[in-house]
């Protein structure tokens, strides 16, 4: 017995030859290494403690906050952006990062940092943020950020 349906109906998803069937490896190509660029778990860096080494936890507005960054990097990823600020409950005081303190190299390093402290800064107790955005790939940007406990800031 013979079947009566056309030959070509068999292959009803490949009807486009040879050209189809390379545009169609292709899409499923790049749709995996997106899937696998969105999914991929990826870490630049590990900050595994920030130490604020001035005396007694007081910084002083106009001045310098001192600290020392232990971390962990693995891979060079492109940094974004790098941000320090100092948050208190009545408000966020977004401090200057130059280009030195963004090139961290590769491995497991403890890292003093100096970052000054703007002159507008008023008194009180703040918590030191670091944050950091890293693109790890095209269409992929990872933030790590660190929070310090409490520190003071005075004016002189």
């Amino acid at each position: 017995m013979t079947s009566s349906r056309p030959q070509s109906s068999r292959y009803k998803y490949f009807q486009f030859g040879w050209a189809g069937k390379i545009t169609f490896g292709l899409l499923a190509s790049l749709w995996c290494l997106g899937a696998y660029w969105l999914l991929w778990p990826y870490e630049p860096i590990v900050i595994e403690k920030i130490e604020i080494l001035n005396k007694d936890r007081i910084a002083y507005a106009g001045e310098y906050l001192e600290y020392a960054v232990t971390y962990t990097k693995k891979e060079r990823y492109k940094v974004i952006k790098v941000t320090r600020q100092l948050i208190s409950p009545d408000a966020t005081i977004i401090m200057k990062v130059g280009d030195r303190g963004v090139r961290l190299p590769l491995g497991h390093h403890t890292v003093p940092v100096y970052a000054p402290i703007p002159d507008y800064c008023f008194p009180g107790k703040f918590d030191f943020l670091l944050t950091a955005m890293y693109e790890v790939n095209p269409i992929r940007i990872i933030t790590v950020e660190y929070r310090t406990k409490p520190l003071t800031v005075r004016k002189r």
